[in-house]
C-alpha cells in the first residue's frame, strides 16, 4: 500500500504591517506586502522554529528584526552576495528586504535553540541587506 499524505498545503499568511511573529506561527509562509514598509519581529529563540518570508510587493523596505530573540547568524548567501557568503557567527540584528528587491525574493529562517540561521535569494542588487 502506498503512502498517503494529508494536509500538504502550506499555511500562508499575508503581512502588510508591523507584526510580532509568534512561536505558534512556525512553519508559516509569510507573503510580505511592503507597499508601506513595516517590521516583523521574531519570537524568542526556540529549537525547531521555521519561517519563510516571500516578497509580493517591495515598494518600501521590510525589516525582519531579531528583537528580543538575540541576533541572526547568516549562513549561505543571496544571489547578489549582499548577505554573504558568510558563516555562522556573522550576527546581525535585522535583515532588510529592500525596496530594490523583486517580487519572489525570499528568506528562510531556522532556529536551532541557540540562534537563527538565514538562507535567502534575491535577484536584484541590494535586494537584501543587514543592520
Amino acid at each position: 500500500m502506498g503512502r498517503v499524505f494529508f494536509n500538504t498545503r502550506k499555511n500562508v499568511h499575508e503581512l502588510a504591517g508591523t507584526y510580532q511573529i509568534l512561536a505558534s506561527d512556525s512553519g508559516k509562509v509569510f507573503m510580505l506586502n511592503g507597499a508601506s514598509g513595516f517590521t516583523a519581529t521574531l519570537p524568542t529563540i526556540e529549537a525547531g522554529l521555521f519561517y519563510k518570508f516571500i516578497a509580493t510587493d517591495t515598494t518600501a523596505d521590510i525589516t525582519i528584526a531579531s528583537g528580543q530573540a538575540g541576533s541572526i547568524d547568516l549562513v549561505g548567501k543571496d544571489s547578489e552576495a549582499d548577505l554573504g557568503p558568510s558563516t555562522a557567527g556573522t550576527a546581525v540584528a535585522n535583515i532588510l528586504m529592500e525596496a530594490a528587491a523583486h517580487e519572489g525574493t525570499y528568506i528562510n529562517l531556522y532556529c536551532d535553540g541557540t540562534g537563527w540561521y538565514a538562507e535567502s535569494m534575491g535577484s536584484a542588487d541590494a535586494s537584501l541587506t543587514t543592520t
